[in-house]
Parts: structure tokens; C-alpha cells; sequence
């Protein structure tokens, strides 16, 4: 993707990019349509995790390829899967100091991603929890680094907490109901509501939250006071114009 226009393609088992999925050796190979004149940025996305019977692994990380106007093909050398060897605890409270697990109705999920990333990049939400001690916690195998842990709850929207992870680390992460968020609409050039689109919003300060449309059309993202860009991705019409500056203050 870049700032104006987004490529998508399936993984292939061999270079003929005839078969979708990975190899039996676990080899993967892609092949994305990009306009040339731009910087692009590539992510890997799964809704499952990368596993052998003993080890997770989270996808590679990619610096941004720039394809110089003119460039028929640019072959970009091989990346690895990242060893998900450290063990990421996240204990969920309310304001209370109550622990919010899956018996608590309503019940949060738990997404990790890198700094940085635009995009989950750990298969879908974890929303069961693990048994450490005598606490309840979402655990997450992942590599070490930087990540974003982003807490989900229907009626409360969305917490985050950043960490740096070296080896097992376990955080508090406090969920309430917030006060602050960016709302709006989105319709057709007709006037009419669109339903189920992808809308994110992704702050200057790290800050990332998305959401999708409702009957109406309309979405409302809760985040923390910053500076945030606004995307938004409507199946058969592709990406819209991105919003910037769009500033949200404490309330």
C-alpha cells in the first residue's frame, strides 16, 4: 500500500504462481501489481497463526520499496519468519482494579502488533485467557521487540499500552468506557449509506484504532487525544481519499 492506492495478492507454493499457500518446506512466494513512481509499503497478513508443534512464528518485517517510475519488475531478496520465542502477558482490569477475562460480560480481546505496523499482524484477536499464578491474562507468543497491545471491548472501545518485550513480561492494561473518539459517515456519491466499511485511524502518536460501518453508514472510533490520519476500504470500491490533521482533544 501507499498513501493513495492499495495492491493485494495471495501467497503461492511455487514461482509459477499457480497454487495458493506455502510449500511443503514452508516456502512462499508473492507477485503484487504496482503502479511504478512510488513508495510501497508491504505487510503480510494471516488470520492464522504460523506454528510447528513446539514454536510460533510472526511474519517478516519490510522496509518500504520504492519502484522508480518506468521499472517493469523489482525482485525483492528473502525474507524469514521471526521466531515467536518470548511469552507476552496481558492482565485486563477495570477501573476498579476488577480483572476482565472472557466470564465477564461483556468480554475483551486482546490484539498485538509491532510499533509501527498499520496492521494486526498476529491472526485474529486472542480472546481466552491463560492461567498464570492466580491471574488471568491474554498470552501471546511473540519476537523480541516493540509492540503496540491493543484491548478491545464492546461499550468500552479501545485501550492501548505500549511494551517492549525481551523475555516474559506481563503488563496491566486498565479498559473503560472513553470519552473521546472520531465519528462520521460514509455514502455513496448517491447519498447512500455504506455498510461494512474498514475504517482506521492511525495516530501520530502510535495511536491506531479501526471499526467498521454500521446500517447507517456511520462509525465511531475511540481513541486517545492526538493527531490522527483517517483510511477507509469499501469492498467494490477500494481506497478512499485519506483524511489527515484530523485532531481529537481530551473531553
Amino acid at each position: 500500500y501507499n498513501g493513495i492506492s492499495e495492491s493485494y495478492t495471495p501467497v503461492f507454493s511455487s514461482p509459477d504462481y499457480s497454487t495458493e499457500g506455502f510449500s511443503a518446506t514452508g516456502t512462499g512466494y508473492i507477485k503484487v501489481p504496482v503502479k511504478s513512481g512510488y513508495t510501497w509499503h508491504l505487510n503480510l497478513m494471516s488470520n492464522n497463526v504460523f506454528s510447528t508443534s513446539s514454536y510460533e512464528y510472526w511474519p517478516p518485517t519490510f522496509d518500504p520499496v520504492n519502484i522508480p517510475a518506468g521499472t517493469a519488475t523489482t525482485t525483492l531478496p528473502t525474507q524469514s519468519f521471526v521466531l515467536a520465542d518470548k511469552t507476552l502477558n496481558v492482565h485486563v482490569q477495570d477501573t476498579d482494579g476488577n480483572t476482565l477475562d472472557e466470564n465477564h460480560t461483556p468480554s475483551p480481546c486482546v490484539a498485538v502488533r509491532r510499533q509501527g505496523a498499520d496492521m494486526m499482524e498476529r491472526g485474529e484477536p486472542i480472546c481466552q485467557t491463560t492461567t498464570v499464578g492466580s491471574e488471568h491474562v491474554y498470552q501471546a507468543k511473540v519476537p523480541s521487540g516493540a509492540y503496540m497491545v491493543e484491548v478491545m471491548m464492546p461499550g468500552a472501545g479501545v485501550a492501548e499500552k505500549s511494551v517492549t518485550v525481551t523475555g516474559t513480561t506481563t503488563i496491566d492494561v486498565i479498559i473503560a468506557a472513553p470519552s473521546n473518539y472520531i465519528s462520521g459517515a460514509i455514502t455513496d456519491s448517491d447519498g447512500f449509506a455504506i455498510q461494512g466499511a474498514a475504517v482506521f485511524a492511525q495516530g501520530a502518536n502510535g495511536g491506531f484504532a479501526h471499526t467498521l460501518t454500521d446500517s447507517n453508514g456511520t462509525f465511531k472510533l475511540y481513541v486517545q487525544p492526538g493527531v490522527y490520519s483517517l483510511d477507509a476500504f469499501v469492498p467494490g470500491y477500494g481506497q478512499l481519499s485519506r483524511k489527515t490533521n484530523v485532531v481529537v482533544t481530551d473531553t
